[in-house]
């Protein structure tokens, strides 16, 4: 996700794993690091519940020979 390295993406699963799952994309503003600039940049990628992930695209592509 957009803005999400591993120290946040570290953050996110140790939150998950003391408070339980997010109810909604706006809760990933409880975690440490995580406020409204980084939550708009994933906001339209981000999911909670059970929805079925989609299949990660790179972030960069590469270019046709």
């Amino acid at each position: 996700l957009p803005g999400i390295g591993p120290s946040k993406a570290a953050a996110i699963v140790a939150y998950r794993e003391q408070n339980g799952s997010f109810k909604s994309v706006d809760d990933l503003k409880n975690v440490k690091g995580i406020g409204e600039g980084i939550l708009a940049k994933l906001r339209e990628e981000a999911t909670v519940g059970a929805k079925e992930a989609k299949k990660a695209q790179p972030a960069v592509k590469k270019a046709a020979k």
